[in-house]
């Protein structure tokens, strides 16, 4: 990955522990099951593949709203109204 924090001095003043699966591509720990990675969910969005599925996800969304938006369309957001439950 890249370098997100660049530090002109470390102190540790806390160790932790394993992590629940590897954050490599093609980790020596295998792929971890659904069930780990939805557990860790913020740890599996920062792995590689999750990262290019999200920009891809990111680049079709753009590419319909520029078209969409080419033709005059636009993008209305309504709340959703419904009954509310007794409790």
């Amino acid at each position: 990955g890249k370098v997100e924090v660049l530090a002109s001095d470390v102190k540790i003043i806390s160790r932790t522990g394993k992590l629940p699966f590897s954050m490599n591509e093609g980790g020596k720990d295998g792929e971890a099951k659904e069930e780990t990675r939805l557990r860790y969910r913020y740890l599996d969005l920062r792995r590689n593949p999750m990262q290019r599925a999200l920009q891809m996800r990111h680049r079709a969304a753009m590419s319909v709203r520029n078209y969409l938006d080419s033709q005059d369309f636009l993008e209305i957001e309504t709340p959703v109204l419904c009954r509310a439950t007794p409790e």
